[in-house]
């Protein structure tokens, strides 16, 4: 098996076109810059792998925005809510404790320096009932 991968890379070769490579303007730099400072970063906390179409179906019925968004799915649980407009992104990250098939969602502003998520980041502010506790 390891030969057959081996045999396969030594007949690997790029096309001169792929040789070029890419070139992205100033403007396609700035642009893209732009069009991330209306989003949010969002992790999905536990144990099952989301379900992509469920938690974009799920989160657009229930986050009411004036315009629409999309969510681009960064991996492991990691998601990109992309907004039209301010005023909706700040209410959805103002807004209370979302949660998606019993996981809590972690909402965190988009920066440029900062797209993971670290350990001072997995604070989720949650509310809890308890009944019957005594009170003395």
């Amino acid at each position: 098996m390891e030969n057959d991968l081996a045999n396969k890379l030594r007949k690997f070769a790029l096309s001169e076109k792929e040789e070029e490579g890419i070139v992205i303007s100033e403007e396609g730099i700035a642009s893209s810059l732009q069009e991330c400072v209306l989003s949010l970063m969002g992790k999905v906390y536990g144990e099952k792998k989301v379900n992509f179409h469920g938690l974009k179906a799920t989160l657009g019925a229930i986050w009411i925005t004036k315009q629409p968004f999309s969510i681009k799915s960064l991996g492991d649980n990691l998601f990109q809510f992309l907004f039209q407009c301010e005023e909706d992104k700040d209410k959805i990250l103002q807004g209370k404790t979302w949660s998606f098939d019993d996981q809590y969602i972690l909402l965190k502003q988009w920066h440029a320096d900062k797209l993971n998520f670290t350990a001072d980041d997995e604070v989720i502010k949650i509310w809890v009932q308890i009944h019957n506790m005594p009170l003395h």
